[in-house]
């Protein structure tokens, strides 16, 4: 068991029950409209939730070297598996948490999303349904997450999951410590104003695509045999993150080797502040 203190950087917001300032809301507009067309609301409808300090809508702001992280997270998946699409219901079992960064100009120069959910609901079939429907690296990073933590135990309340589905950094901002910082803050997300959390963490180690800036893609991305050397690449990365690289089995003849590199990590945070 990994004991750490959760990550402590200074923000420029609250995650929750902080009024948006006009510096954090020029940014989460931004990202909301960025974004516009896969969230299931309209930017002005996620602005309020925000501004009304809702709990399933929470947010945080970080500046490290002028540059500005925003991460915010929504109601993403109800009981049943099916997409959260009316903005007042709150407390499902799935959020989704997204992650940009914007350089000091407002440019994005990367990206992050998850999955949040109890360890419990992972065995919600309906929303494992939901996962398997979505894509097949959803569907087996699931399966990773019962295969090496969940099978044969019992989940407790303080027991949660994060499933990324895509972390992306431009080529000329990878040497600078920006999937590091996106990655602690999305587990801090979490694991702030909590006594003690454990969280269960699976990624694919597929490269991901890019879909802004100057790196982004005129064509569709093919997966192929091409990308091992990236993928062995992004699992030494991975681990000096405190991820294990895991590379599944299969009898079958595998052409690509699209959903065979995955990584986990467990780690468990705790208040190591003394108790006033």
């Amino acid at each position: 068991m990994k004991l750490v203190r959760p990550v402590r950087i200074q923000v420029a917001e609250n995650t929750v029950g902080s009024s948006l300032n006009p510096f954090t809301e020029s940014f989460l507009r931004a990202s909301f409209d960025l974004l516009s067309g896969w969230l299931p609301y309209t930017a002005e409808e996620m602005l309020a939730k925000y501004r009304e300090k809702d709990s399933s809508f929470r947010f945080s702001l970080t500046v490290v070297d002028e540059r500005i992280y925003v991460l915010f997270s929504l109601p993403w998946l109800d009981e049943n598996g099916q997409l959260i699409t009316d903005a007042s219901i709150a407390c499902t079992p799935v959020s989704l948490l997204v992650g940009l960064v914007f350089s000091h100009d407002r440019e994005v120069i990367a990206d992050l999303a998850l999955y949040h959910l109890a360890a419990a609901d992972m065995h919600n079939e309906k929303i494992r349904a939901a996962f398997e429907e979505e894509s097949d690296w959803l569907y087996w990073q699931a399966y990773i997450v019962d295969e090496l933590f969940l099978l044969d135990h019992e989940a407790e309340k303080n027991e949660e999951v994060l499933i990324y589905t895509n972390a992306y950094t431009g080529r000329d901002e990878r040497q600078n410590g920006i999937f590091r910082n996106l990655m602690n803050l999305s587990e801090s997300f979490f694991a702030r104003e909590k006594s003690e959390i454990t969280l269960y963490s699976v990624i694919s180690l597929d490269p991901d695509v890019a879909c802004y800036g100057k790196d982004r893609l005129n064509e569709p991305y093919i997966y192929s045999m091409k990308d091992e050397p990236a993928r062995l690449r992004n699992a030494e990365i991975i681990r000096k993150l405190g991820f294990t690289p895991l590379k599944l089995e299969t009898d079958e003849e595998v052409e690509d080797g699209s959903l065979l590199w995955f990584a986990w990590k467990k780690s468990t945070y705790i208040d190591l502040d003394p108790i006033s």
